[in-house]
Formats: C-alpha cells, sequence, structure tokens
C-alpha cells in the first residue's frame, strides 16, 4: 500500500500498488485521479497552496445595525425587546463553516437546517453589498452549485475579508482543474 493526496481536497488516503498509473477516486471528495499524478501534486504544493483555509463563525453584529439602534432607542416604551431580540435571533440561529474543500452552513434554533457544498461543485459566487454594508465592511456570499438552479448557500453578514477569502477558494480551485 502507497500513501496518495488527492490533488483537489489534498486528504490523504492508502491505494494499493497494483493501481499505480490508473485512475482512482478520492474517498473523501469523490475526485477522479492518477496515482502518479496525485504524488506528484502533493510534492510540487506548499502547504499553504495545498489549502489549508479554515474560518468558522456567525454573522457580524453589524450585519442588523439598524435592529440594534431601534432597539435601544425603542427600550423605554417596551417595543425595543422586539428589535433586540430580532438582532439576536440573526446572529445566534446562523453559524458558518468554510474550508478550503467545503462550506458548510446551520440556520435555525429548534430545528436546524444544514447546507454543505463542496468548493469543487461551486458553479458562481456572487458578493453583495449595499452602501451601508460597505460602508460596515460586511458583505451576503451567495453561492450557487453546477447541480441545482438559483442559490444554493448564502452567507449573510460576514466580514468583506471573510467574503474575499471565499471567492480566492473558487478561483484556486478553478486553477487547480486548468492545469
Amino acid at each position: 500500500m502507497i500513501d496518495v493526496s488527492c490533488p483537489y481536497c489534498n486528504v490523504r488516503q492508502p491505494v494499493d500498488e497494483t493501481r499505480a498509473g490508473r485512475e482512482i477516486y478520492c474517498q473523501s471528495c469523490g475526485a477522479r485521479f492518477e496515482v502518479a499524478e496525485a504524488a506528484a501534486a502533493a510534492a510540487a504544493l506548499p502547504a499553504q497552496a495545498a489549502g489549508d483555509f479554515h474560518w468558522e463563525g456567525r454573522p457580524v453584529w453589524r450585519a442588523q445595525l439598524g435592529a440594534w439602534v431601534l432597539g435601544i432607542a425603542l427600550l423605554p416604551v417596551g417595543v425595543g425587546l422586539i428589535f433586540l431580540g430580532k438582532a439576536l435571533l440573526h446572529k445566534y440561529s446562523r453559524y458558518y463553516t468554510v474550508t478550503s474543500t467545503h462550506i458548510i452552513t446551520r440556520h435555525g434554533i429548534l430545528s436546524v437546517d444544514t447546507r454543505q457544498i463542496a468548493v469543487k461543485d461551486i458553479r458562481s459566487i456572487e458578493v453583495l453589498a449595499t452602501l451601508w454594508q460597505r460602508l460596515l465592511g460586511i458583505r451576503t456570499v451567495e453561492i450557487a452549485t453546477a447541480g441545482t438552479e438559483g442559490v444554493d448557500v448564502a452567507l449573510l453578514g460576514i466580514t468583506a475579508e471573510i467574503a474575499e477569502a471565499v471567492q480566492h477558494l473558487q478561483v484556486k480551485r478553478g486553477r487547480g482543474h486548468d492545469d
């Protein structure tokens, strides 16, 4: 048995020596590659370029700045609790995980909707920002895959830096497939 790394997701897996020079499928991401090709690609890539990106987090509080301001301003009247509750619900009902191979979103409090897409399946990434979002340094990222029509995953209220990193994941993946 030899140990090879998938050139797309960099996951190591054992492969029988008799399979050398033949195509195999990655056990993690399902990509098809040759055993010799995987060994050469792994040797050529430094650890950072191989894809060690990992971020986990929630929408930033600035994403609901209007609700926070109205909530605090209307708190003496009692209506402010509704706005503060909305802002807290928006922040704590969403959780995002972005790695070099997958993007996972979790949404909900009592019942949770989890969506996971592989970076290799991404068809398009749109980064949206209104004027106020641009001033506050936040973005909405909408991701579509080849398997469906429309937006599959949306990352709401994330920082501009994380939005840019998500875009770079697709660019890196695109370069890896073109070579």
